[in-house]
């Protein structure tokens, strides 16, 4: 059960879950968006509850069957506030992850190119190595990182320097939060032949297994250009969400397990300026930037945020794109049961970035969403959960405004 929950929860925080769900299934408690939410069944379905009554016609019109489960996106439920963004869109299956390459996916990226592919790593205790992910859940290419081992990766991001396109690792996973230093890993993204990237547009969409598939995987190996160690300025704690803001040139990292989840940042030139041989042997301190109350403040019940907020609103993942133009950076942060969708303006901080409504989309039986990912110009969202033959879902979000 440990190694089962163990990306949920710490070891305390296990024992608590476990008592709350035994009192909670005795009880059937009913605690929703508009005063109730059925414990028994957050505590044992995917996926935030279904209500006990039968579904309005307009929450009916918010849903669609795939592969015979269903995915609903909904705005946000924030009964008292006027201001909070709607919009509703059903989502897309592209296809499920069909490699045993792929057994606990846990950050991914869409590179600006023109193919519909993502990279995808594992998260801890899996081999080093980048896997390039298809649309139809097969793996293309396996980028083996050498010289490192992976402790407990939990994210990836993507930037730019001097022109030149970058993997950034987050090896910040820390569930019982003792780790006295943390680290990003800087990979230079490998240049694929055009006909690797043309393959992968004609990929159609598959839910087939195939034994047989990681015979047509390519190797590929490099060197990791650099890492960086990290410590919090308030002490360890677990972060599975990082992110690069191409307009500020900021390193990003949302912390787990805490209600609010609190933000830290990095300039980007204190990871890529830094010598290498004193990168190696110091430890930089972040940025403490702002706690995210839009994301607990989601739900305003206190019973269930004092027990149940931390299987739902917890972030598992965080990607940035941005519109230099319009000057506004799209962030996505995900939870196990949501995306929350904030846009932050050039001239804006991130408190005030996070302190707005954000859109919200639902996500409804994904096993354990641990990964998303936009695309270049901000329109779409595809979300990965962990475990083979799970589903990659993909959103059409709203213009970025």
């Amino acid at each position: 059960m440990r190694w089962f929950f163990g990306g949920l929860l710490s070891t305390t925080e296990l024992s608590v879950a476990v008592l709350v769900g035994v009192w909670g299934a005795c009880f059937c408690l009913d605690v929703s968006s508009t005063g109730h939410v059925n414990v028994y069944r957050l505590l044992t379905a995917p996926g935030l509850a279904e209500h006990e009554n039968p579904p309005k016609p307009e929450r009916q019109a918010a849903q669609v069957s795939a592969s015979q489960q269903q995915y609903s996106v909904e705005t946000s439920q924030k009964p008292k506030s006027e201001l909070a963004q709607q919009f509703a869109h059903n989502p897309q299956l592209l296809g499920r992850l069909a490699s045993d390459y792929l057994p606990e996916i846990s950050g991914a990226v869409q590179l600006d190119q023109p193919d519909q592919a993502w990279w995808v790593l594992n998260d801890g205790g899996h081999p080093a190595a980048l896997l390039r992910v298809l649309p139809n859940g097969q793996v293309s290419h396996r980028l083996s990182i050498a010289g490192y081992r992976n402790t407990d990766w939990e994210d990836l991001a993507q930037f730019s320097w001097d022109g030149k396109p970058y993997f950034l690792i987050a090896d910040t996973g820390d569930n019982d939060a003792k780790r006295k230093a943390v680290g990003l890993i800087v990979v230079t993204v490998p240049q694929l032949p055009e006909r690797a990237q043309l393959s992968a547009a004609s990929q159609g969409s598959s839910t087939s297994y195939n034994p047989d598939e990681q015979a047509a995987v390519t190797p590929l190996r490099t060197q990791a250009l650099r890492r960086i160690r990290l410590r919090y300025p308030d002490g360890p704690r677990d972060v599975e969400s990082v992110a690069v803001d191409p307009i500020t040139q900021t390193v990003l990292l949302l912390s787990k397990r805490e209600m609010p989840a609190r933000l830290y940042s990095l300039p980007l030139d204190r990871l890529m300026k830094v010598p290498e041989s004193a990168a190696a042997q110091s430890v930089q301190t972040l940025d403490f930037e702002t706690e995210v109350t839009a994301i607990s403040d989601h739900f305003k019940t206190p019973f269930f945020s004092a027990l149940l907020g931390f299987l739902v609103t917890r972030p598992t993942a965080m990607d940035i794109v941005a519109d230099d133009i319009k000057g506004i950076s799209r962030i996505v942060v995900l939870t196990y049961s949501y995306v929350f969708v904030f846009d932050k303006r050039r001239r804006d901080d991130y408190a005030s970035a996070f302190s707005r409504d954000p859109k919200v989309i639902k996500l409804r039986k994904l096993p354990q969403a641990e990964a998303v990912a936009l695309s270049a110009d901000g329109r779409f969202a595809t979300v990965f959960s962990e475990g083979l033959q799970t589903p990659i879902l993909r959103w059409r979000l709203p213009v970025m405004q």
